[in-house]
């Protein structure tokens, strides 16, 4: 029996080297509203997000509403409760709230890259980014994709990420349509990046 326990006691450094041992990857992960009808099924989704990741530290999950010059947003965490129930309070509220794709792109640029909403400055602390937009066929029509979503691809710097850590996903109702070739028009900034569009 000691020889088992000191052969065991042995091994334990190299078992906890082993792959399936490793710390947990990290994941920084952002879903950002873009409001017209449909929030209770858009409340779901969010409802569900947050019982999955309130509880995990390896996930940073950001909630981020666009409401004109006021968007609202609320980081995920065991101690989001009053956060959260003013932004879903905020969202279903009335059926749809404006989109400034310009107030959007530097509030969500000083959030991920200022340190001071989430704990790090930039993403090199993330093995995965995520970015899910929640879009309208106003959205696209008004060209607020290349103007919100290429233009922080741009002023990001994304494409310096590897392929396999940043995802960026666009999702609209199941009730519209969209049309997929009109995402990204003139400007172009995602350049050929595979976005993949769904919906939700």
């Amino acid at each position: 029996m000691k020889k088992f326990l000191l052969l065991l006691v042995m091994m334990i450094p190299g078992l906890l080297q082993m792959p399936g041992a490793r710390a947990q990857s990290k994941s920084l992960e952002l879903y950002y509203i873009a409001h017209d009808h449909y929030e209770t099924a858009i409340t779901g989704i969010l409802d569900q997000v947050r019982r999955n990741t309130r509880y995990s530290p390896e996930r940073t999950v950001i909630f981020y509403l666009a409401n004109g010059n006021l968007p609202v947003r609320v980081r995920i965490s065991p101690d989001d409760e009053l956060e959260y129930e003013a932004f879903r309070e905020t969202l279903n509220s009335q059926t749809s709230h404006n989109v400034y794709p310009e107030v959007d792109r530097y509030m969500l640029m000083d959030m991920l890259s200022e340190g001071k909403f989430i704990p790090t400055k930039g993403f090199d602390d993330y093995d995965k980014v995520v970015f899910n937009f929640y879009i309208t066929p106003g959205f696209v029509a008004m060209d607020f994709c290349d103007a919100l979503i290429g233009r922080l691809f741009w002023d990001l710097e994304l494409a310096k990420l590897p392929r396999n850590k940043l995802e960026i996903n666009i999702f609209h109702s199941p009730h519209e349509k969209i049309d997929e070739d009109r995402l990204f028009g003139r400007k172009n900034l995602i350049g050929n990046f595979p976005v993949l569009v769904d919906s939700f």
